[in-house]
Order: structure tokens, then sequence, then C-alpha cells
């Protein structure tokens, strides 16, 4: 049984298209995880309904040119 899935499973990965798809994934994988990092530090830090923004009263203390430079480079990112 146990042979049989793995030869499956090697004849699986065998298929140019699978290997295309397989380095495709690996390559895209680290842009959309720099991507998603972003997106969940500009909504923490930086969106007004943002859990550390209120608490952090960031929008008191940070000048509002900085807020607005960290927030389009953020957006840029994702």
């Amino acid at each position: 049984m146990i042979d049989a899935i793995v030869k499956r499973t090697v004849r699986y990965r065998q298929h140019s298209f699978i290997r295309v798809v397989r380095r495709t994934l690996a390559v895209i994988f680290p842009l959309a995880l720099i991507g998603i990092i972003a997106q969940v530090l500009f909504i923490v830090f930086f969106s007004n309904d943002g859990y550390l923004y209120n608490v952090l009263s960031i929008g008191d203390w940070v000048p509002k040119v900085v807020l607005t430079k960290a927030q389009y480079s953020l957006l840029a990112l994702s």
C-alpha cells in the first residue's frame, strides 16, 4: 500500500506542469508573506480603527506627515 502511494507521488511530481506550479508558488510565497505582514502592520498600527493605534494613541504623538508616509509605504508593499 505504501509503495503504491510513493510511486504515485513520484509520478505526480515528475509531471512538468506540477514542477512549474511548485516552483512558481515557491517564488511567490515570500512576496505574499511580505504583503500580508505589511497589511497587518498597517491595520494594527496605522489604521484609525487599529487596536494599537487607539491603545497607544499613535495619532496624538506621531506627526501626520510621518503617519501618512508610513501608511503609503506599507500599502505599496501589499
